[in-house]
């Protein structure tokens, strides 16, 4: 998949699917969070990407380890789908929040695809 372009929802989608076979043992409300992640190309089709931020922020609990890995790498990862929700497409910006992304996923021992194209919404 590396180099196609492709909306950033479905990139997201793939990076999380991605995270998620990385995570030993996500918790609950990891798995939701990753679950409205992968789904964010069907929020996206429909034009009801306000659902996916509720799927995603109404999936946190409290008292989350939040040093946890997969707390952390979600997070990193919500970065990326979040970047353009509420604002302007920017492909400068996209591009580097997504490289971010990965340096900081590598950090945490979690590797994903690093040539997806951001080019496009």
């Amino acid at each position: 998949m590396t180099g196609e372009i492709m909306p950033v929802c479905e990139s997201v989608s793939i990076l999380a699917k991605e995270l998620e076979a990385a995570l030993v043992d996500p918790t609950e409300p990891e798995r939701k969070r990753l679950s409205a992640l992968k789904k964010m190309p069907n929020y996206s089709s429909r034009k009801r990407l306000d659902l996916f931020d509720k799927a995603f922020t109404s999936a946190y609990l409290g008292g989350e380890n939040e040093d946890a890995i997969g707390f952390k790498a979600i997070e990193i990862l919500a970065e990326l789908a979040f970047e353009n929700m509420y604002v302007a497409f920017s492909k400068e910006d996209t591009l580097k929040t997504y490289k971010w992304s990965v340096e900081e996923l590598s950090k945490l021992g979690v590797n994903v695809s690093k040539n997806l194209d951001m080019s496009e919404l």
